[in-house]
């Protein structure tokens, strides 16, 4: 029988902070990746599916915190799971209110939002491998950070080309019904970068 070792005593499985991140991870990776096929195919079961993983999301998310307050240990700063978990936890939500923006106001797909969701898709798959890798090879989750960075950077650039060609719209309604799509992919983007510079900051103390 294999011995278990100090940090093993430490960090019991039911206190899988590591396990519980990955889980997470996935869940907003398949969440956008809902979105991006929802924009391909604007129906019901792909938008189901986006609410239904969002609520996963939620559900890993609020046993995390209920387990950071139980624990008395934690394998890396318990400020930065907290951090990490609840700004991801922004990219799923934001988007959902893409979807719902976009039923609400019935805007339909453009290609500016159809790029900004397939940057956001790749940046979430990514940020779900990362995390998938942080406990047994933080190196290598470092490779993935300028991955990460570029899916953010590219939402941003293909936000600005709608901007620009929204302002010369002649149609005002529908320049605010659009921009509040374009908003929230935009917050997306910025929440994943703001849970890249957690992750960075994680793994800079790890190494």
């Amino acid at each position: 029988m294999k011995k278990r070792s100090f940090l093993d005593r430490l960090f019991p499985p039911k206190y899988d902070f590591y396990g519980m991140l990955s889980q997470q991870a996935e869940l907003t990776a398949q969440g956008v990746t809902a979105l991006s096929d929802w924009m391909d195919a604007p129906g019901a079961a792909n938008s189901e599916r986006l609410l239904r993983l969002v609520a996963e999301a939620d559900a890993v998310r609020m046993q995390m915190e209920e387990e950071l307050i139980e624990a008395f240990a934690t394998p890396f700063d318990r400020q930065d799971i907290y951090t990490f978990s609840v700004r991801m936890d922004r990219i799923i939500e934001f988007a959902k209110f893409t979807v719902l923006d976009m039923q609400s106001y019935a805007v339909p797909v453009d290609e500016y939002m159809t790029e900004m969701a397939t940057s956001l898709r790749r940046g979430t798959r990514d940020l779900s491998q990362a995390t998938l890798l942080l406990k047994d090879d933080p190196q290598k989750v470092a490779a993935l950070i300028d991955d990460m960075r570029w899916a953010n950077a590219a939402v941003l650039s293909s936000y600005r080309e709608a901007l620009a060609e929204l302002f010369r719209s002649e149609d005002a309604l529908d320049a605010l019904k659009r921009r509040e799509v374009y908003h929230s992919l935009k917050d997306a983007a910025e929440y994943l970068d703001l849970v890249v510079d957690v992750l960075h900051r994680i793994v800079v103390r790890l190494v």
